[in-house]
């Protein structure tokens, strides 16, 4: 006999609540009474007996043999599944891009599995605005990225551990430098490095230069800081980003300029989804060392 196990867990649902209509209101998924009372009628026929007379409610001899069964069955399984859940610990979904993965996040994750041995990360890089996508779309448990100041959603909770201005980011002999202050308009003189253009990190630099009527020339894309401090160094463009981590840049001939009167500033912040199913403790320790983290980089 293959007996649906699907069935079996319905119809325990069912003699637990006394009858149909009351067990739609205790099983823990979406289905209609039509439906329930289909695949019992299903379930009958398989096995061969009745289970339980529909009105008044009560269980048939056999009814009652099985449900005495599969009540020990289920309750017994839901037991054995915390159990196991419990063992492996609590896991979380993260998302950032690249630099916060490889120069931030190790060292967070170390200290929170330090004081919650239970804690068991998965972390995926994920550049521009891709984080807070993977957030959003349930994909990501929680997110560091970097967002417009101010930035806010009805869906996340948003935590801000660090305020950068955008800097442009020029080789060592590049005019701004000597000149020391520019007119806006030497901009459309410039050519320059698309960051992450495929997941919106150029998005801010075209806004602001529209704004002046320049529309920017792009000589290069890089989606790694690495390669746009590299085209950078060699002339081939400038480029504009959030303010690169001093350790980045030092091995390259580059300078870092500044710019939050004209480009503004970026938040790094921490989010996670409002119904983020975690407890309340290990979130304020997560952003508290976050936020420590993030001052020092």
């Amino acid at each position: 006999m293959n007996t649906n196990l699907h069935h079996l867990q319905l119809f325990y649902y069912v003699a637990k609540a006394g009858g149909i209509s009351h067990a739609v209101k205790i099983i823990p998924y979406g289905i209609q009474q039509p439906a329930i009372s289909q695949q019992m009628q299903q379930l009958e026929t398989e096995l061969g007996v009745k289970l339980f007379e529909r009105r008044p409610f009560s269980l048939t001899p056999s009814g009652e043999k099985l449900f005495k069964f599969l009540a020990g069955f289920f309750t017994n399984l839901e037991t054995e599944l915390e159990i196991v859940k419990n063992s492996a610990g609590f896991r979380l979904r993260f998302a950032c891009p690249s630099v916060v993965s490889s120069k931030y996040l190790p060292i967070l994750m170390k200290r929170c599995i330090e004081v919650f041995p239970d804690f068991r990360p998965h972390i995926s890089e994920l550049d521009g605005f891709q984080s807070l996508k993977a957030l959003l779309g349930h994909e990501a448990d929680i997110g560091i990225f970097f967002a417009p100041d101010n930035f806010k959603s009805k869906l996340v909770t948003i935590k801000k551990l660090r305020s950068m201005p955008y800097c442009l980011i020029v080789p060592n002999d590049h005019r701004f430098i000597k000149e020391g202050f520019w007119p806006k308009s030497d901009f459309a003189k410039e050519k320059w490095i698309a960051v992450q253009e495929q997941s919106g990190g150029s998005q801010d630099l075209m806004e602001v230069l529209s704004g002046m009527g320049i529309t920017p020339q792009f000589s290069a894309s890089a989606s790694s800081i690495e390669a746009v401090l590299s085209y950078v160094e060699m002339h081939i463009g400038i480029a504009l980003m959030a303010m690169p981590p001093p350790d980045l840049v030092k091995p390259y001939k580059v300078k870092v300029l500044p710019q939050p009167e004209i480009f503004g500033n970026l938040d790094l912040v921490i989010g996670w989804l409002n119904d983020l199913e975690v407890e309340k403790k290990f979130l304020n320790f997560l952003v508290s060392e976050a936020k420590n983290l993030a001052l020092k980089v």
